[in-house]
């Protein structure tokens, strides 16, 4: 039930900025043009069987969360205050997710088996949660992407996605590498 509703307060945070700050610069988000996305989106937290242990659900809630709270105190510099308070309402509840996250991995990886069933699910999660700003295989995501140069034209991002993914590995490299003992070749 936590996971399902956590689905709905992400298609929630889009569409703030949907009927919002991105409505009057005429960006329309992938999802609005293609509902197919969010379909997806809802697929991936009303997929249970993806959450086989207390361990992926908090995985999976500090990555995923981690990884939009790095996006979004990126767009939150921006010079347009209305995307900024959009952003502001939205960054508040994915730090609350990451922070639950973050503190449920700590618990578990006090347990005796916990660093192995916290190594599962990191290896489960990174490569997806590492997609959030663009596919692992692409080299310049920032040519393939239609919507970043307006982004960074309006100054509503200040860099490009590979710079930011970059910066959330060091990020959570320093907590579940260094501090908690996990290890993967994608960090």
């Amino acid at each position: 039930e936590w996971i399902t509703h956590t689905g709905f307060e992400e298609i929630g945070h889009a569409r703030i900025l949907v009927e919002g700050s991105l409505h009057t610069l005429g960006i329309v988000p992938v999802f609005k043009s293609d509902p197919r996305h969010e379909q997806k989106i809802l697929r991936i937290f009303q997929r249970y069987d993806l959450f086989e242990t207390w361990p992926d659900v908090r995985m999976f809630a500090y990555l995923m969360d981690g990884a939009a709270g790095q996006q979004l105190s990126e767009f939150k510099q921006g010079p347009y205050l209305p995307w900024t308070r959009d952003i502001e309402r939205i960054e508040e509840e994915e730090a609350g997710h990451t922070k639950e996250g973050e503190l449920g991995i700590r618990e578990w990886a006090e347990r005796p088996d916990g660093l192995a069933e916290l190594q599962s699910s990191l290896d489960k999660w990174i490569e997806l949660v590492l997609d959030v700003f663009g596919s692992l295989d692409t080299q310049s995501h920032e040519l393939s992407s239609r919507k970043l140069p307006r982004y960074l034209k309006y100054r509503l991002k200040q860099q490009g996605n590979n710079a930011s993914r970059e910066q959330f590995k060091a990020h959570i490299k320093s907590f579940l590498i260094d501090e908690i003992g996990l290890t993967s070749p994608l960090l």
